[in-house]
């Protein structure tokens, strides 16, 4: 198999499990709803944001946004509108939103340092090699820069 279609094939991975946490999750929802079941299953929501944010950082406000007003739109459909009902979804909006933008920052915040590691390593003029400790899996993981001493 060649990179870019295993590139594609790790995307579809990532966006059929995004895609069906979010389904999941929502389903259930939906049927908590209908029975009365709503102080445990909204927490489900967090699962797809999470995911979502941390595979999209860019996006996981928007999709946890989405995510967050379908559950609204099914709390006021089978609930009606009534004023407690509302709230309480509308402060579950509100929770899924600051989990979305917290990973999605935190997402971005470690694909900068990787990249900032990445580029030390392959631009280092001296030979640079990191050593994994056998103590805490069983073996040796050892990385060299190509062309280097280390060799």
């Amino acid at each position: 198999m060649d990179p870019v279609s295993a590139l594609r094939a790790r995307d579809i991975v990532w966006d059929a499990t995004v895609l069906g946490t979010a389904a999941a999750a929502l389903l259930l929802n939906l049927f908590g709803l209908l029975n009365g079941i709503t102080a445990v299953v909204p927490h489900l929501l967090y699962v797809p944001v999470v995911v979502a944010a941390y595979r999209y950082p860019r996006y996981g406000g928007i999709i946890a946004g989405i995510i967050g007003a379908v559950y609204l739109l099914m709390v006021v459909l089978v609930n009606g509108s009534t004023i407690a009902a509302v709230a309480e979804a509308l402060v579950r909006i509100a929770v899924l939103l600051l989990i979305g933008l917290l990973v999605s920052w935190l997402t971005l915040r470690l694909r900068e340092q990787e990249s900032l590691y990445e580029g030390l390593f392959e631009h280092s003029e001296s030979g640079s090699m990191l050593e994994q400790s056998p103590y805490i899996l069983n073996g040796r993981s050892v990385k060299k820069r190509p062309g280097t001493a280390c060799e």
